[in-house]
């Protein structure tokens, strides 16, 4: 009879460790596929940001050629501007000098 109690007593104690090693195992298995998850997520956000990047850089580094005209009327204005330009900075620099006397 003592041996009975003491068989059922580890059969138990047996039953619970197993229990508790079946929730572990399902709990670690739950946890990884969770991490898992998350990388193969955070994998695609750095190859979208990648991706974003490498036509960021593209952009900026992408050079176009123009060709300007210039017409006879640009021309005309840049002479313009060019002698308007002269003409201040001449009277700019110019001093004016009187020899009439100061009265008060």
């Amino acid at each position: 009879m003592a041996s009975e109690q003491g068989s059922t007593r580890m059969m138990l104690v047996l039953g619970i460790i197993a229990l508790f090693g079946i929730i572990t195992f399902a709990l670690a298995a739950a946890t990884l596929g969770t991490l898992n998850k998350r990388f193969n997520d955070l994998n695609q956000q750095v190859d979208t940001l990648q991706q974003q990047l490498s036509n960021i850089a593209n952009l900026l580094t992408t050079t176009t050629t123009t060709s300007i005209t210039t017409t006879s009327a640009n021309a005309m204005n840049e002479s313009t501007i060019t002698m308007s330009i002269t003409n201040m900075s001449s009277v700019m620099t110019t001093t004016t000098t009187s020899t009439a006397p100061i009265t008060g």
